[in-house]
């Protein structure tokens, strides 16, 4: 059942972007998410004896902490700069500037 062709409706193109970039945001962060609980769990579930060492931290907490604060940043950067600019009104006209 596809209300929209139902009721003889349009489909506003700027949901269909949003929609686009939010699911593009959620599954960045189910991978950093993964990528964080990997890293955490299965790295310091070692005898520290054996931690192997990056500029005087475990490595496992060096790729948790540094790395994801380095690089996910990076990637929100890189993946604002590529989003789609939109109308904010319906009809596709900018709104008037009443200065």
């Amino acid at each position: 059942m596809n209300l929209i062709k139902e009721y003889g409706l349009k489909v506003d193109e700027r949901f269909a972007q949003s929609g686009k970039e939010a699911v593009k945001f959620m599954i960045s962060w189910v991978i950093l998410s993964i990528w964080v609980w990997a890293w955490a769990s299965f790295g310091a579930s070692h005898d520290p004896a054996t931690y192997t060492y990056i500029m005087g931290m475990p490595m496992w907490f060096f790729m948790v902490g540094i790395v994801t604060i380095i690089i996910y940043p990076i990637y929100l950067i890189i993946s604002a700069v590529k989003m789609k600019d939109c109308s904010l009104t319906g009809d596709g006209t900018e709104p008037v500037d009443y200065k």
